[in-house]
């Protein structure tokens, strides 16, 4: 989440131990077990601040975050970004994900255009990533947005988890970060 999508405001606060931990840290791998639940308990609202600086200052620049965090995209073409991506990365490598995603939104940059693309030209395009299940529902889940829907994406998580392949943790990602919903992901 970029800084301009923040819905906290930020005030000046002493700093805190979680904001200590936190600058020293190279990925939120590295925090010590339970220090998050620790720190939230001392001072949550701090405790937020400093994961969104930690974030902001060292994120990896992903072709995906782009698409699904531009204020400038129609909330279809973010929550569709967010959605292939996010069933991309299942058990994938982010940066094998990369090169796939940038082909797949050139190839296919609506939902409307995945839909009316053949199962082949789908299974093609896919080939390398393993686990084409998760291709032939992206495919089946397009064809029903379109059929369904008049090609609108859902826009909270009961509607995505009506979507082939999409579980309670993808609905919820989608849903928070294309539209800023309050989802557990």
């Amino acid at each position: 989440m970029s800084t301009a999508r923040r819905k906290t405001t930020k005030t000046a606060s002493k700093p805190t131990k979680a904001a200590g931990i936190l600058s020293k840290m190279h990925d939120i791998e590295d925090m010590p077990n339970s220090c998050a639940n620790q720190y939230a308990a001392e001072d949550p609202a701090a405790l937020n601040r400093a994961l969104l600086d930690w974030y902001d200052a060292g994120h990896r620049s992903l072709p995906w975050r782009r698409e699904a965090t531009d204020p400038k995209q129609h909330a279809d073409v973010r929550a569709y970004a967010v959605w292939v991506s996010e069933i991309m990365l299942q058990q994938t490598q982010v940066e094998r994900v990369k090169e796939y995603y940038v082909s797949w939104m050139s190839r296919w940059p609506t939902v409307a255009d995945l839909a009316n693309a053949s199962l082949e030209e789908v299974r093609e395009a896919w080939q390398g990533l393993g686990y084409y299940r998760r291709a032939r529902f992206l495919h089946e889940g397009a064809q029903s947005i379109v059929r369904e829907n008049g090609g609108v994406c859902p826009t909270d998580p009961a509607g995505w988890k009506q979507v082939k392949g999409v579980g309670d943790y993808t609905a919820g990602a989608i849903s928070s970060i294309a539209y800023g919903c309050r989802a557990a992901a």
